[in-house]
C-alpha cells in the first residue's frame, strides 16, 4: 500500500509502514535548515502556500491553491541584467546582441528624456535601478540563463531549482503580502501615508491640470457611441516623475519605498512587472495613475519582442530538489 506525500511541490511515494515517518522527517529538517541557509540572501523571501480568491465575475469568485516559492524582493535591476549580458559578451555575440535592452524607448513625443538613452542602462548611477527596455522574451531568457548558472554553480544549496516568471496567481498572492483580496500590497486603501506621501511610484494629478475628452468607440451592436475620457496637459507636470517638483527620478531604485507583508519591494508602482502570462502586466508603474497599481488589475502589452520604458520583471524561484 502506497501514499503520496506532498512537500514543497514535490510528491514522494512511500510505504505506508512507521519506519518510513524517519526519513521524511529528516528531508523536512534539511530542508529547512537549506531554506534559512538560502535567506540568508537578503534579496530573497520565501512566500508561504496558501489560497488565492479571485473575483470572476460579479458575485461569483474563484479559490486558487497557491504553493510556496522563493521571490525576489525588488524589481531585477539594470546591474543583475548587465551581468547577464556579460556573460554572453564574450561566448556568444548573437545573444549578446539579441538580449540587449532597447534603450531608445526612453524617446518620446511630449517628454524630452533623450540623456537616458544612454545614461539609463550604463550609468552607475543607476545600477540598482529597474531593467527597462527589455521584452517578454528576454525576460524568459533571464531566468533560463539564471537556472543553469545556479545549477552548474558547485556552491549552489539546492540540488536543483527553477528560476522563471511568477504567474498572475503567483504575482497577485505575492503582491497581497498575506491578505486575502488585498487592494494595493499595503494595509490600507490610500495611496498616501497620513502625512500626505505617496507609497508608491506613480503619476499624481493636480485638479487644474486635467480635462475630459472624448472618444468615440463601437458598442456590441457596431454603432459607434461616445466614451468620455480624461486626460492632463501636456505641460501640467505637476506630480510626474522626472519633474523638478516630484521626489522620483522617473523610475526609483528597485529598492524603495515600503515593503509589503511578506517583505517585497514596489510591488505597485516603479515598473509595470511582467508575469508569466505573454502579453500581461500587473503592479502599475511610474508613468501610471493609482488605479493600475491595484494587486488585481492587469495591463497588457502587444509584442512580446518590445520593451517599453515602464515596464520590468521580477523572477521567483522554485526548489525542485533539495
Amino acid at each position: 500500500m502506497l501514499r503520496r506525500l506532498l512537500y514543497s511541490g514535490l510528491i514522494f511515494v512511500l510505504p505506508l509502514q512507521l519506519s518510513a515517518q524517519a526519513p521524511v522527517k529528516e528531508l523536512s529538517k534539511t530542508a529547512e535548515k537549506l531554506e534559512k541557509k538560502f535567506l540568508k540572501n537578503d534579496i530573497y523571501v520565501k512566500i508561504p502556500a496558501g489560497t488565492l480568491t479571485k473575483n470572476i465575475e460579479a458575485g461569483e469568485t474563484e479559490l486558487v491553491e497557491i504553493d510556496n516559492y522563493f521571490m525576489l524582493n525588488r524589481e531585477v535591476t539594470n546591474i543583475d541584467y548587465r551581468e547577464f549580458l556579460h556573460y554572453y559578451k564574450e561566448r556568444d555575440t548573437a545573444k549578446y546582441s539579441a538580449y540587449m535592452p532597447d534603450s531608445t524607448v526612453w524617446r518620446t513625443k511630449n517628454t524630452y528624456m533623450e540623456p537616458m538613452v544612454n545614461l539609463y542602462s550604463n550609468h552607475p548611477a543607476y545600477y540598482n535601478y529597474p531593467v527597462v527596455g527589455v521584452t517578454y522574451n528576454q525576460a524568459k531568457a533571464y531566468c533560463a540563463w539564471l537556472t543553469e548558472i545556479i545549477n552548474n554553480n558547485t556552491d549552489k544549496i539546492f540540488k536543483k531549482v527553477l528560476y522563471r516568471l511568477p504567474t498572475e496567481d503567483e504575482w497577485i498572492y505575492a503582491a497581497n503580502g498575506g491578505k486575502d483580496n488585498s487592494i494595493f500590497p499595503w494595509e490600507s486603501d490610500f495611496l498616501t501615508t497620513a502625512d500626505g506621501d505617496f507609497k508608491a511610484n506613480c503619476i499624481t494629478f493636480s485638479p487644474e491640470n486635467i480635462y475630459r475628452d472624448t472618444l468615440f468607440q463601437k458598442n456590441e451592436f457596431g454603432a459607434f457611441e461616445e466614451v468620455y475620457i480624461y486626460r492632463t496637459h501636456p505641460g501640467g507636470f505637476n506630480g510626474v516623475r522626472g519633474v523638478l517638483n516630484d521626489a522620483s527620478d522617473l523610475t526609483a531604485p528597485s529598492k524603495s519605498y515600503y515593503p509589503n507583508g511578506f517583505g517585497l519591494y514596489n510591488m505597485a508602482g516603479n515598473v509595470a512587472e511582467m508575469v508569466a502570462e505573454p502579453g500581461i502586466t500587473h503592479g502599475g508603474s511610474w508613468k501610471d495613475p493609482g488605479y493600475y497599481l491595484q494587486n488585481s488589475i492587469s495591463q497588457y502589452y502587444t509584442d512580446v519582442n518590445k520593451g517599453a520604458n515602464n515596464i520590468g520583471f521580477r523572477y521567483i524561484m522554485e526548489v525542485i530538489e533539495y
